[in-house]
């Protein structure tokens, strides 16, 4: 099955009610800089409100990095792409979706400078291509390379 969603749990928080936080205790979100409707709740401390808790927000610039926390302990509740979130369930990590937030079809795209002289899939061969590892641009990479019939140890594959 094709993952051509990421799953976007920050979101959550305003739509899972009484259900998910009916023992208002206080607790840490782990979110990553992104645009969407969810920081605007985040800001005006709506889920705060929702939910009488205190909220703590911790930024990360990653889901491998937010899986982490999860994994560790420090985060409850993450906010994060199908890449990283399939990494933890395939590793058995006690990992849970209770929502996908956002569908971000082909919003994710390879870019190449203008003069990189790279015009075509077999043109990265021998070059470096840099993307966050563990996440959905990362997963789409390894897809494309697959597609493309290129051997990913014929690039070199840089985490930003």
């Amino acid at each position: 099955m094709k993952l051509h969603f990421s799953l976007r749990l920050l979101t959550a928080l305003s739509l899972t009610g009484a259900t998910f936080l009916a023992q208002a205790a206080d607790f840490t979100v782990a979110y990553q800089t992104t645009v969407d409707p969810a920081k605007v709740a985040q800001a005006d401390n709506a889920y705060e409100k929702a939910t009488d808790s205190k909220i703590a927000w911790r930024k990360f610039d990653n889901g491998a990095d937010v899986i982490t926390a999860i994994a560790s302990g420090d985060v409850q509740i993450g906010y994060l792409g199908s890449s990283p979130f399939t990494a933890a369930a395939t590793r058995k990590l006690p990992v849970e979706t209770f929502l996908i937030a956002t569908q971000i079809g082909a919003a994710e795209a390879l870019v190449a400078r203008n003069g990189s002289g790279i015009n075509a899939p077999q043109d990265l061969i021998g070059k470096k291509i840099a993307v966050p590892f563990v996440s959905t641009g990362h997963y789409s990479l390894l897809a494309a390379l697959k597609h493309w019939n290129i051997d990913p140890t014929r690039v070199t594959i840089l985490n930003l």
